[in-house]
């Protein structure tokens, strides 16, 4: 809980390049893309790892992008951590109201915009004080801090785009496995004597969760492929990602809690913790109404 077992392999997971998996050689990292990133983000959201591990991929890239050899490798050896950083209200002067997710020990926060991203050392934050997250699973803060204080910053779309593809795939993943559990769930428990996935109802909330798992997958690889060629209609595809899939995580952890009855419902069964970090995830630098917009704005009429 609180991304507790991620600090605890954290030494592992740098030992594998994980934080520096999109990075090229000569930047310090593996030397591997965007395509890499999104699967690997994909099967983080299948088993809930803490979006901790996302934004430290993030943040070397944010390091990498501005210039700072020195704070690539140490983020990329997991010497220092990121940690997000979401705008609770457009900044338009002023201080930046914040809410570190899951930042418990991050040595930096990453705050992505739409045009931009900047990495903030943590002992910069101020004004610090915790509030209760609907994720129970991870550490939720409201913070202050001072846009120049920032100790990395880039501009271009380029970032927002790639942390919004891994949040998609995050997401999808989470979708997925939203859904596997659904139907595990009506195959083993039984109702009038048969299985309840033998009702049509459920079939019909089975297969629509299948449907929306594969839209948010295919659309969220499809996506990653039109940003890795830097073509024109990036902004419009990585939209369409982050849409599809934002909503295949929160409709099915909804339909998952539901198969699952009465029980469902309970703190004891695990149903809810999809549905609530689909909720946590879907509320980084988007909004459902500001990804529309973007495809409306970018849409070929």
């Amino acid at each position: 809980f609180g991304g507790a077992p991620e600090r605890a392999a954290w030494a592992d997971l740098a030992g594998l390049g994980l934080f520096g998996l999109g990075l090229a050689e000569d930047q310090g990292g593996v030397g591997y893309g965007a395509a890499e990133e999104v699967t690997i983000a994909r099967l983080m959201g299948r088993n809930l790892v803490s979006p901790t591990v996302l934004a430290t991929m993030a943040g070397a890239h944010v390091a990498a992008e501005a210039g700072d050899g020195d704070l690539v490798t140490a983020i990329a050896a997991g010497e220092r951590r990121v940690a997000f950083a979401n705008l609770r209200s457009p900044a338009n002067s002023g201080p930046l109201d914040l809410q570190l997710i899951d930042a418990d020990e991050a040595d930096l926060l990453l705050l992505v915009e739409a045009t931009g991203a900047l990495l903030f050392p943590a002992s910069r934050m101020r004004d610090i004080a915790g509030i209760e997250a609907i994720d129970q699973t991870v550490s939720l803060k409201r913070a202050a801090a001072d846009r120049g204080s920032a100790c990395a910053m880039v501009s271009g779309e380029a970032i927002p785009h790639r942390v919004s593809l891994m949040i998609s795939a995050y997401l999808a993943g989470a979708s997925e496995a939203a859904r596997d559990m659904a139907v595990e769930y009506a195959k083993a428990r039984e109702q009038f004597g048969q299985p309840i996935g033998a009702f049509q109802a459920v079939k019909h909330m089975c297969a629509e969760m299948a449907l929306r798992s594969e839209a948010a997958h295919t659309q969220a690889s499809y996506a990653t492929l039109v940003f890795s060629t830097g073509a024109a209609e990036t902004g419009y595809e990585v939209a369409c990602a982050r849409t599809l899939a934002g909503r295949a995580a929160v409709e099915n952890g909804k339909a998952n809690v539901q198969i699952h009855g009465g029980m469902g419902f309970t703190q004891e069964a695990n149903a809810h913790h999809y549905l609530k970090r689909a909720f946590v995830l879907s509320a980084i630098n988007s909004t459902r109404r500001g990804e529309l917009h973007r495809i409306m704005a970018d849409a070929q009429v």
